[in-house]
């Protein structure tokens, strides 16, 4: 089993005895010494640019908070609802993504998201074009709708990050889109 990286945090502040004192973070506590994540992005690869990404997030401690599979089908709960909304909004609220297949599976999404090429009367703005601020206003309205009605505003949602492959030809594309179409079949094999 491989360990993960940790990288060494500033000393910290620590109240022994009534007395206040520096420490080393690991002789302190654990608590700052996280793990490195190594990031899944192609280096170099401006995200903004048009093309056809498969998008995969998880809930929070992958809880199966969307809903539930039965027999290869997926019955939604509210707030997976919620979230299928706001997945279904976000290709109305940017005239520049076009969603294709997506499904929402109990604790996961799976969904390609294309963004087209730059209207000739758009504003220029690449950071609001690339897929991380696509997927990051896409969580972050579905985690406000819950919380609203959940009433656990700025409880965690999602896990941190996404995985998003780029989509490189038809072929892949269509491998993809049957991965997509399968995913609640192979549930119980998975879950």
């Amino acid at each position: 089993m491989r360990r993960p990286n940790r990288t060494r945090a500033s000393p910290i502040l620590v109240q022994s005895a009534g007395k206040w004192s520096l420490q080393a973070a690991s002789a302190a506590s654990d608590l700052f010494m996280l793990p490195s994540r190594r990031t899944p992005r192609l280096p170099g690869f401006d995200y903004a640019r048009p093309g056809v990404y498969f998008v995969s997030t998880c809930t929070h401690r992958r809880r199966c908070v969307l809903g539930r599979v039965v027999d290869g089908n997926v019955y939604l709960s509210r707030v997976g609802t919620i979230v299928e909304e706001e997945w279904l909004l976000t290709a109305e609220r940017r005239p520049y993504v076009m969603l294709d297949s997506y499904v929402i599976m109990p604790n996961h999404v799976h969904g390609l998201i294309v963004i087209q090429e730059r209207l000739r009367d758009e504003p220029a703005g690449r950071r609001q074009r690339s897929l991380s601020s696509i997927v990051g206003a896409f969580k972050a309205a579905a985690s406000r709708r819950v919380g609203a009605i959940t009433g656990q505003q700025g409880r965690m949602l999602w896990q941190r990050s996404y995985h998003e492959p780029v989509v490189r030809d038809y072929r892949e594309l269509g491998r993809i889109r049957d991965y997509i179409a399968a995913n609640p079949a192979r549930w119980a094999t998975h879950a």
